[in-house]
């Protein structure tokens, strides 16, 4: 099975998300993430067994973390907002939380799969096949470049499913983490 560890953005907060991304279609074309889909990656562990899927759950029942409040601000791509592949909402309040978590999940994940680059916790909003007007784009990203998205509190983490299909992929909450 193909999993990964991430939260979910509460339904309050996608609505200016599911905004910007119509108005970012006016100058790129792009693979939007369904509205369901919307989260933030803590680990992408790939294909893993069943052994491996109870070690990493094992370990995440281990994790005391107290609950935290998140915001979502600014635009940004990868690798370069001149030339995105990957268009992304950034966190703000709560950056250091998710970097925590993660060297957590790293300690114990990296015998599955280490990660070969450094963590910078993101909402990843679309892929990005190719940009239609590059000077509309860098008028759009400059104004919205520090725009405020919302706040939450991030109260559980979850190991997710991920099913690859034509039309995107497919999630499935395997277990869920409550943090205190």
């Amino acid at each position: 099975m193909r999993v990964f560890i991430a939260v979910d953005i509460p339904d309050d907060i996608k609505k200016p998300i599911l905004e910007l991304q119509k108005e970012i279609k006016k100058f790129i074309n792009y693979k939007e993430v369904e509205k369901e889909n919307l989260h933030i990656t803590l680990k992408f562990l790939g294909e893993i067994n069943e052994k491996q899927f109870e070690y990493i759950k094992n370990n995440l029942e281990k994790i005391n973390y107290r609950k935290f409040e998140c915001s979502l601000i600014g635009v940004g791509a990868f690798p370069s907002i001149n030339y995105p592949r990957v268009i992304w909402v950034g966190v703000g309040e709560g950056k250091d939380h998710f970097k925590n978590l993660f060297n957590y999940i790293e300690s114990f994940s990296s015998v599955i799969r280490k990660e070969g680059k450094k963590y910078e916790p993101h909402l990843t909003i679309g892929r990005v096949k190719y940009t239609l007007d590059k000077e509309n784009w860098l008028k759009f990203w400059n104004r919205n470049k520090d725009k405020f998205f919302g706040r939450f509190l991030v109260d559980k983490i979850k190991i997710k499913k991920s099913v690859l299909m034509y039309k995107g992929p497919i999630y499935e909450d395997l277990y869920v983490k409550e943090l205190s």
